[in-house]
């Protein structure tokens, strides 16, 4: 018996990515967002440890995801399900900004937001790793 693997084609996706920008701390990629072209949906992913990401008093400056998610209800609600980036542009100016877009084809959106957002995620706990080391050493 063989077996036939259903390949889906390739659809036209937009990338972007949410960094954090702290006053006098290197920029991080915190968040990835999707724009799903054939539909116009925005999809996304955040990081949910803010305190890991920020120190404790920066950490105030951050809303947390359940905000963000609040806040991305609310704008889709107004747009009609199409939330938009130039909301979250605006919105979250004074901590952050959104990276140019990107064209990716993709042949499984999910995945690919998925596998976008780990690389983030290894990243940010690599840098925190290295900077924990580096403050317990230098003591």
């Amino acid at each position: 018996m063989v077996k036939f693997s259903r390949v889906q084609p390739e659809t036209d996706v937009q990338v972007a990515f949410l960094r954090l920008v702290l006053p006098g701390r290197p920029e991080r990629n915190v968040g990835v967002f999707l724009l799903h072209q054939p539909t116009g949906s925005l999809y996304f992913r955040l990081r949910e440890d803010w305190d890991r990401v920020a120190e404790a008093d920066e950490a105030s400056f951050c809303l947390s995801s359940a905000m963000i998610s609040e806040i991305a209800f609310r704008n889709s609600a107004i747009t009609a399900g199409r939330p938009s980036l130039g909301h979250w542009r605006t919105s979250f100016r004074m901590f952050s900004q959104l990276t140019e877009r990107t064209s990716l084809k993709v042949s499984d959106w999910r995945a690919a937001i998925d596998r976008l957002f780990e690389k983030i995620a290894r990243r940010l706990d690599r840098e925190f790793r290295n900077a924990a080391t580096s403050s317990f050493t230098s003591r």
